[in-house]
């Protein structure tokens, strides 16, 4: 997601995860790849809250991955503390920010995915069938559609292009700083 936002150059990322050197390691591949890709918006790995402060937008993807013989339930158990703490920690330096929560037990359900030619369509977010996992959406899965599913997504594809552009209007008038 972050690689995302600063290819669109929507915002600054700040990466933050309990892991030492996890979200460094990552902010440092996409800093490099951003000179290649003529990126305008810094991205920063840390493992300290305070340098998310003043976000505008918060992107928690926290909590572990699912383990063979682990029910759903149990998932939730084990991560449901650990999102609420990330969340608790999030608000108390942004309270103004808009926070979405993206934590999910490898499972397939339809979720909003950015196509790069899945279902002929291209560079744009929409909800088709997906595995996610606690990174977000590991793989979009490409299933048959008669032509009546093939004419209600591509609907869905130009409403979604509407929304697209009127957001990014709006990001343009200001700019925001986004911490996940």
């Amino acid at each position: 997601m972050a690689k995302q936002i600063l290819d669109r150059q929507l915002a600054n990322v700040v990466l933050i995860d309990v892991v030492p050197g996890r979200p460094q390691g990552i902010a440092l591949d996409l800093t490099q790849a951003a000179e290649l890709e003529g990126h305008t918006h810094w991205i920063l790995g840390t493992n300290d809250y305070d340098d998310t402060a003043q976000s505008d937008v918060v992107v928690v993807t926290a909590g572990k991955p699912r383990i063979p013989g682990m029910s759903r339930d149990d998932l939730a158990l084990v991560n449901g503390p650990i999102v609420m703490e990330t969340v608790r920690q999030a608000i108390a330096r942004s309270p103004q920010a808009r926070l979405i929560v993206v934590t999910n037990p490898h499972e397939i359900l339809p979720a909003a995915a950015y196509l790069q030619g899945e279902y002929r369509q291209r560079d744009i977010y929409v909800g088709v069938p997906c595995r996610l996992g606690t990174s977000g959406v590991e793989a979009v899965l490409e299933v048959p559609l008669t032509e009546i599913e093939q004419a209600a997504l591509q609907r869905s594809v130009l409403a979604v292009q509407g929304q697209v552009e009127r957001v990014m209007n709006a990001l343009m008038k200001q700019p925001a700083t986004v911490s996940g």
